[in-house]
């Protein structure tokens, strides 16, 4: 078996282009700034969810290695005029997100990986009706981007190094509902 190094999977996250693979609600992203060479303000948009207009998002993300192995990708909220409203978006919020992709303990090539959203997904979403849609999607949400992951490591290996991938995921999701 292959299982993939962290380094694999933090790969991911760091090429926008390969966001739509692995990622059911970015349709599309783009880099809209650089703040130095680990931190970066992106624009994403995700499609059409049900009866919930398309939202967009922008996002300052810093990207940090730790001593320990563990790679980090950390988002939050950004204003920034290269990125305005648009009326053909909702304008969403991520008040923070973030991924903590780390060596399995006593297995150096397998991932343990950790993902925290915290976001207002605004509009009809606010409500309890919205709330309850937004909650089921959550609950398929982490299933969904794990055989997604798993797809685009394998998809990205020649083909006698593909193998079954191993990443343990810990998802929380908070939708911040008024």
């Amino acid at each position: 078996l292959f299982p993939p190094p962290p380094a694999d999977v933090y790969d991911l996250f760091i090429d926008n282009t390969r966001a739509v693979e692995y990622n059911e609600f970015c349709k599309e992203m783009r880099d809209v700034g650089f703040l130095d060479n680990a931190t970066k303000i992106t624009w994403s948009a995700s499609g059409r969810v049900g009866p919930f207009k398309e939202r967009d998002f922008v996002t300052r993300v810093h990207y940090r290695s730790l001593p320990d192995g563990t790679l980090m990708v950390v988002n939050r909220a950004e204003r920034t005029p290269e990125a305005e409203e648009s009326d053909r978006y909702l304008r969403m919020e991520v008040f923070l997100g973030g991924s903590v992709i780390r060596p399995l303990p006593g297995h150096p090539n397998r991932t343990l990986y950790v993902t925290v959203g915290h976001v207002n997904p605004g509009g009809i979403a606010d409500s309890r009706l919205g709330a309850m849609l937004m909650n089921a999607a959550a609950g398929t949400g982490p299933v969904k981007l794990i055989q997604k992951l798993r797809q685009c490591l394998t998809s990205s290996r020649p083909a006698a190094d593909e193998a079954r991938y191993y990443i343990i995921l810990h998802y929380i999701i908070l939708y911040y509902i008024i």
